[in-house]
């Protein structure tokens, strides 16, 4: 039963892992500047962008990658989209820690609710009451362990920051 839990426990981790950072991550913009009029907007791909000007009488004058870093090497000049859309290593481990703690306050959430039922609906039966009970003080210890651990970090990286 225990390695089932912390079976689940890491899948649900590396879940969460992978949606965060896919989530962060946004598809390729293009910056798009028509001819004549001056008009400039973002589109998705530089088709969309011709798309956009010859619908307005316009012709397409140019169409470039937004959020790239570009670099210097042997054979010449090139561009790279960046993939995190110049978001800092602070901010993605941020938005990974904020993505745990919602999934963690709803796991804690689920228990307490679990408990309460087998609380409520326990007819009298001492083991039941006591197994409710049991369930509900873990998952308030849970709680302000993993808060305590939030606010420690916190603290110590605000005190390395400034």
């Amino acid at each position: 039963m225990k390695k089932n839990i912390i079976s689940f426990i890491c899948v649900l981790f590396c879940l969460v892992l992978f949606f965060s950072v896919a989530m962060s991550a946004r598809a390729a913009e293009y910056d798009c500047t028509c001819s004549g009029g001056g008009l400039r907007t973002t589109t998705a791909t530089c088709q969309v962008c011709d798309d956009y000007c010859t619908s307005g009488g316009y012709v397409a004058q140019s169409c470039s990658l937004k959020n790239t870093d570009s670099f210097s090497g042997s054979g010449g000049n090139a561009t790279l989209p960046d993939p995190l859309n110049h978001i800092t290593p602070e901010e993605l481990i941020g938005k990974i820690i904020n993505a745990i703690l919602g999934i963690v306050g709803s796991l804690a959430l689920v228990m307490f609710v679990y408990g309460g039922f087998m609380w409520m609906l326990s007819a009298g039966n001492k083991e039941r009451v006591q197994r409710g009970k049991d369930i509900l003080i873990w998952a308030t210890v849970g709680l302000v362990v993993i808060f305590s651990a939030y606010a420690l970090v916190r603290f110590v990286f605000q005190a390395f920051q400034g």
